[in-house]
């Protein structure tokens, strides 16, 4: 009695468990490659319809800022001088530059040359971090940051160190998951 008494549980804790397995993969399969990640976002404005007071209250907090769409305006506001100079990250060079109206980091490696958009902006009260959209929706964060007190760009993954391992500490690089936005 026992026995059948446990495995029925377990039977039933795991249905929550299946049921959430089955819609992420679900989700996951539902994204394709050619997403187009503006549309998979629906953004706080969403928000506005049922709770427009607490919107009109949040909307200009640093919470509220924290995640800004990269526009003509938002570069106005707060780039007027952009003096980045090549930096290297692994084994590339990067550096950023707005053009047309849009701020793009340009990633040279052995020859080549490769453009990421920066299409969102996370942060804003010490550091700009920016996010790149990526195959399946992914939205990787740039390598290069911006610290709005000093007015200079940096090495991103340099300063993210793994310290929770039993090895020793080792810079990420930029591609992996760990830098991954919308993956937690």
């Amino acid at each position: 009695m026992g026995i059948f008494f446990r495995n029925k549980v377990i039977l039933w804790l795991s249905i929550p468990v299946l049921i959430m397995i089955a819609w992420i993969i679900y989700t996951r399969i539902s994204i394709s490659d050619d997403t187009d990640v503006e549309t998979t976002y629906a953004g706080s404005a969403g928000c506005i319809d049922c709770h427009e007071k607490f919107y009109q209250l949040w909307a200009p907090s640093h919470h509220g800022l924290a995640m800004q769409t990269i526009t003509p305006e938002f570069l106005d506001e707060h780039f007027t001088v952009l003096n980045s100079q090549p930096i290297q990250v692994d084994s590339s060079l990067f550096h950023v530059e707005i053009l047309n109206d849009s701020l793009k980091y340009i990633e040279r490696v052995e020859g080549l040359q490769k453009t990421y958009p920066a299409i969102y902006a996370l942060g804003g009260k010490n550091v700009f971090y920016f996010l790149t959209p990526f195959e399946k929706g992914r939205l990787q964060v740039l390598p290069l940051a911006y610290d709005l007190n000093r007015k200079e760009w940096y090495n991103n993954p340099q300063s993210a160190l793994r310290g929770f391992t039993n090895q020793e500490d080792e810079i990420l690089p930029w591609k992996h998951i760990g830098f991954t936005f919308n993956t937690s």
